[in-house]
């Protein structure tokens, strides 16, 4: 296949992980008995994937002229004879020598179908018909994209035959393959490949119109016969049938979300290396060159600090927040501040660099909105105006959500648990808090997907915006009403906020040590606290101890209280030796996971005793070693996340 169109077999490996997903949800097997598909249903099954087999085994060999099939003079597939089938045989494999299709390109997708299609090729190998191995011809791009079009129509129309629970599954199980999909696959050409087949992907799909019909099976089986004469039908049809397409279906959807988690690692991959090349930036479609990109300073001038500058702990510098106005729009900026060099009082470039490049990525994801960040228009370096002296700090810009009020502020997690302790505000429903969980850990298992690592993960990092609340008021209690005050937050949109320390798995260059600070090391593994995390040990942060993070907000969430509160540990007084003992506390003292179990229930409590122990509780026979930088090893716990995590929160009604 020629290498500008590699991205086509793609699309097809991806119809393949479509077609094994649906058949592991509706339970494919050899008896019709384990089917979960109605039996009116069946025999239209049965019709389609008659269809989809007749097109497998004859494209490249065979076209449909004249309501017949006929052998193509220039076949593009010939089947080649085994190895073993004599002389000839011997000669044509040793002059040819056509390798299984690329080894390689078959371990860039995840193996999880590999048993149901073990089966299906061990059944379809009793047949005589079976080829046995196929190679190139010839390559003819208007004919494979035929093939591909209808392919996916058909598994399009097999989702169809799914009631609404099926679907729902399908659609969780598809979401877990594309994930599985993007950690397996590191180089940055596997992922403009991927990108190139999933946007090929959503313009070739195509559906059909519904029509009104009191009758779903009639309306079903019309469909069917549709659906199987236009499958039928010449392949000059294809151009024509482009009307009918419909781009806001859950299957354009799950291309696009596939698109994009593919162009963000691949950002991510190459951002601030040589990597990054003008062809490859265009071929991703972030603009011509890799300015477009890149460029992400803004000019301080145009940046007006509103009011006093937010301290939560009022000593942080690194956690404090301003309101600030910018090109006539309200915004809102977190604060990084660097050590300047002591021969000229500027930052080092690397951190120079290091900015610019996490606030590309943030960029990125406020145009595709992956990972529940705020929408970040870029940075500035803070220097004050009338003397020109630098403040020794970076300003990050967010703009603020789009039917939010202008001068609402942002108020943190952290902020609504202690304003219920102070008895101001109620404590939120069961209901809430498991919905707020919930999406926390789909944001995280999005940020794993590509091997980005938050490294900051806490409560005073978890945003909410709502006109009704002003966080300077929560912290003086001058909110006005009776107390406490029901709480108007939708806890379902959160923000996650302190990204400024977060950086690629895979990148050391955007690595930099975590402040030291004992409020922030309780939410820190303890292999990762204190100094521990600044003695040239920061690389080895792992996917593990984000995790682990979680489990702490959890924990916070079931409570709705400070961790500090739930462990009675005075912050002004702890030790270090107090703090690297937490992880112990929350799994050996029975009353602290108890008091979960007992007010939130076994699935809550599994989730949260998972999310503490790490990769024991999701991968056998794993331990405090596991290489989650092995993109096998990192599919495992992506897997084992999204089971023991976010599909038992998603599947928990209360």
């Amino acid at each position: 296949m020629p290498k500008e169109h590699k991205y086509m077999r793609v699309q097809l490996k991806k119809e393949q992980c479509r077609l094994l997903d649906w058949g592991s949800v509706v339970g494919v097997a050899q008896h019709d008995e384990t089917l979960g598909i109605s039996s009116s249903n069946k025999g239209v099954l049965h019709d389609v994937l008659d269809q989809q087999q007749q097109i497998l085994a004859s494209f490249g060999k065979y076209e449909k002229r004249y309501k017949r099939f006929e052998r193509l003079e220039e076949p593009l597939i010939i089947e080649m004879p085994d190895e073993g089938d004599g002389a000839e045989g011997a000669m044509i494999s040793g002059l040819l020598a056509p390798r299984r299709a690329d080894t390689d390109f078959q371990t860039r997708f995840p193996q999880e179908g590999e048993t149901l299609m073990k089966e299906c090729l061990e059944w379809a190998a009793q047949a005589r018909t079976y080829p046995r191995r196929l190679r190139w011809a010839s390559f003819d791009k208007d004919k494979f994209e035929q093939l591909l079009s209808k392919l996916a129509s058909f598994n399009d129309f097999l989702g169809e035959l799914l009631d609404k629970q099926q679907m729902s599954r399908l659609i969780a199980r598809t979401e877990r393959t594309d994930f599985q999909i993007i950690q397996l696959n590191d180089k940055i050409d596997h992922l403009v490949e991927i990108f190139q087949a999933s946007q090929a992907s959503s313009s070739l799909r195509h559906t059909y119109a519904i029509l009104g019909t009191s009758n779903p099976s009639d309306l079903l089986h019309w469909r069917a016969r549709e659906f199987l004469q236009d499958a039928a039908m010449s392949s000059n049809t294809h151009a024509s049938s482009a009307e009918g397409r419909d781009r806001d279906g859950p299957e354009h959807a799950n291309a696009q979300t596939l698109a994009e988690l593919a162009r963000f690692k691949a950002l991510e991959t190459t951002i601030g290396t040589a990597d990054l090349t003008n062809e490859r930036a265009k071929s991703l479609g972030f603009g011509d060159t890799v300015h477009a990109v890149t460029d992400v300073e803004l000019f301080a001038l145009e940046i007006q600090i509103l009011g006093r500058e937010e301290d939560e702990n009022g000593e942080n510098e690194e956690n404090r927040r301003a309101e600030a106005s910018f090109q006539e729009r309200r915004v809102w900026i977190e604060w990084k501040p660097y050590e300047p060099q002591v021969y000229d009082g500027e930052p080092d470039p690397k951190i120079v660099e290091r900015v610019a490049a996490l606030v590309a990525l943030l960029k990125e994801n406020s145009r595709s909105c992956q990972f529940r960040a705020p929408r970040c228009l870029g940075y500035f370096r803070d220097i004050d105006g009338d003397t020109g002296e630098a403040r020794c700090r970076f300003g990050i810009v967010f703009e603020k959500p789009q039917g939010i009020s202008s001068s609402t502020k942002p108020v943190n997690l952290l902020e609504l648990l202690r304003a219920t302790e102070a008895g101001i505000l109620e404590k939120p429903s069961l209901t809430a808090r498991v919905r707020l969980a919930k999406v926390l850990a789909e944001a995280l298992e999005r940020l794993h997907a590509v091997n980005w690592l938050h490294k900051g993960l806490r409560s005073e990092n978890i945003l909410f915006f709502d006109d009704a609340i002003d966080p300077e008021d929560l912290r003086s209690g001058n909110v006005a009403g009776q107390y406490p005050i029901s709480l108007g937050i939708d806890f379902s949109t959160p923000f996650l906020s302190g990204f400024d320390y977060s950086r690629p798995a895979q990148n050391e260059e955007l690595t930099e040590k975590p402040p030291e600070n004992v409020a922030y090391d309780l939410y820190r593994h303890p292999l990762v606290q204190g100094s521990r995390g600044s003695m040239g040990n920061a690389a080895n942060f792992q996917k593990a101890f984000d995790i682990y993070a979680l489990g702490v907000v959890l924990v916070e969430i079931m409570y709705w209280q400070p961790i500090e509160h739930i462990l009675e540990i005075d912050l002004r007084k702890a030790r270090p030796s107090t703090i690297l003992r937490v992880r112990g506390r929350l799994l050996d003292e029975r009353k602290i996971l108890a008091h979960v179990k007992a007010n939130t229930g076994d699935t809550v409590h599994a989730v949260v005793t998972a999310c503490l122990r790490g990769p024991a509780a999701f991968v056998h026979g794993a331990d405090e070693t596991y290489d989650d930088k092995n993109p096998i090893q990192a599919a495992k716990l992506q897997i084992g996340f999204n089971e023991h995590v976010v599909e038992r929160l998603r599947r928990l009604n209360v």
